[in-house]
């Protein structure tokens, strides 16, 4: 989660650089909001990628790109990045507490 909150902050500055996607979103928005909290259960998710798939950057980064590429050819209103941040959220509380639950060793031996 700190991560998360980390690339959010990093993601920032672009809302003041025209041209950028986070420019069009507009600062302060509702929209920007949605999209820097995204970012936090984007990260879980990312990382957990990351790390299932023998520590593959290559996976991590082909899954970013394909979200970016989503991003340009399907615009989204409020509602629907709202909707999506929901989804993702979700993912990232079933990925930290099923699946990576089931990973860790009993102790109660």
């Amino acid at each position: 989660m700190i991560l998360g909150v980390v690339w959010a902050l990093w993601h920032v500055p672009l809302f003041w650089i025209p041209g950028t996607f986070q420019a069009g979103l507009g600062a302060g928005s509702p929209r920007s909001w949605i999209f820097l909290a995204s970012l936090v259960p984007l990260s879980i998710l990312f990382t957990w990628i990351y790390n299932n798939t023998a520590r593959s950057t290559l996976s991590a980064v082909l899954v970013h790109f394909s979200g970016n590429l989503c991003g340009a050819l399907l615009p989204k209103t409020d509602r629907v990045a709202a909707l999506e941040l929901a989804f993702l959220s979700l993912a990232a509380a079933l990925v930290s507490f099923v699946w990576e639950a089931r990973r860790l060793p009993d102790r109660s031996a």
